[in-house]
């Protein structure tokens, strides 16, 4: 009798919770009404392409096929690179292809996440950044959003929000969250309703949600994570990762067993070592209960910014996974950008063309 009193009380702290979140998810920030949709990367960031390259990349047939597939806006990262030179002045064909790109997503009637991806003194997946050491370096971060605040502000908050730092990696969340409340702080005073979406320090993880610190009575604020759990499965034999050299088959959902584990090879052992256990719907519902419950102590709504499985698992395994992500996304009512448009988790290829439909129609689905 106990263990079912418990059981029936938690699921009725869960259902109090879930339902807390989604009654603040109608903030100020719902006028940046956004369901559906898809980062745009390699175009404005993580790319060495220059002049009549990269403005190809990005098509405008191409966002009216996105409009009419359903999707309502996009994540569009930038890097300092592309926008800034050296000298912290704007690259004038930079600047272009990103106005362009605004225009075309207004004229479908789409939104847009500009997100600061990548700058020169932080990268998401570099140990050796300086922007947490180095004072100057925070303070050129101050002066590109200022710099990015004023060329942008002529847009309207219910088009454009701005993503200040993608996936923050400083050595202490302290560092992370003082700086963010200085950028906060520096928006606000020209542009006090714009969105601004902002994640928690550590590639922008549910499990550190909790150490986000924002300001208060500011509801023009949207909590961004990024899911891409069990990363065993969603990055395996990714070539950047130490993942690369695994050699079991992983296929989702799983069970690694103790048996399973003791055959596999001492790589293999290390690499699987931290995954090891059940990984299936009911385990990603327990990581994104985090998010939730974090919107419900902020009173802010969430957003899923960035999710997917690269191609290097099997193609049923991967639908089985997008297939529990994307129900859970829609469940707990978050809108969502997938990772990504036509990269190495895209749905289409390098021109646009659609190459996986059954993944288009699992994210384009509304319930």
């Amino acid at each position: 009798m106990v263990t079912i009193y418990f059981r029936i009380n938690y699921m009725k702290f869960t259902l109090f919770v879930c339902f807390f979140a989604l009654c603040y998810t109608t903030s100020n920030a719902s006028e940046f009404d956004i369901q559906r949709g898809t980062n745009i990367s390699h175009f404005l960031s993580q790319n060495d392409h220059r002049g009549l390259k990269r403005s190809s990349f990005l098509k405008e047939k191409e966002l009216k096929q996105l409009s009419t597939w359903g999707f309502d806006h996009i994540r569009l990262p930038i890097d300092e690179m592309h926008l800034w030179n050296e000298n912290g002045k704007f690259n004038s064909n930079g600047l272009f292809l990103l106005h362009r790109t605004i225009k075309w997503c207004k004229e479908q009637k789409m939104r847009v996440i500009v997100d600061l991806h990548v700058i020169r003194s932080h990268h998401f997946n570099d140990s050796t950044n300086t922007l947490w050491n180095n004072v100057l370096e925070q303070r050129k971060l101050l002066n590109l959003w200022m710099q990015l605040s004023k060329e942008l502000k002529k847009y309207p908050t219910n088009l454009v929000a701005y993503e200040l730092l993608n996936e923050p990696v400083a050595p202490n969340t302290d560092d992370w969250n003082k700086l963010l409340s200085k950028l906060i702080a520096n928006i606000r005073i020209s542009e006090p309703e714009r969105v601004l979406v902002i994640g928690s320090n550590r590639w922008q993880d549910v499990d550190t949600m909790d150490e986000l610190v924002v300001p208060e009575n500011d509801k023009n604020l949207m909590l961004s994570f990024h899911f891409y759990k069990p990363h065993l499965f969603t990055h395996y034999r990714t070539p950047w990762t130490n993942l690369a050299t695994i050699s079991t088959n992983i296929c989702y959902p799983y069970n690694i067993t103790n048996e399973d584990y003791d055959n596999m090879s001492p790589n293999d052992k290390e690499l699987v070592y931290p995954f090891k256990g059940k990984q299936n719907k009911e385990v990603l519902r327990t990581e994104f209960l985090k998010a939730v419950r974090c919107a419900a102590k902020w009173k802010l709504p969430i957003y899923c910014g960035e999710f997917g499985s690269f191609k290097t698992t099997d193609f049923n395994c991967r639908m089985n996974w997008y297939n529990d992500v994307l129900s859970l996304l829609k469940e707990y009512n978050i809108p969502y950008a997938n990772w990504d448009y036509k990269g190495g988790f895209g749905f289409v290829d390098k021109n646009g063309k659609l190459i996986e439909p059954q993944l288009l129609e699992l994210l384009t689905t509304k319930k």
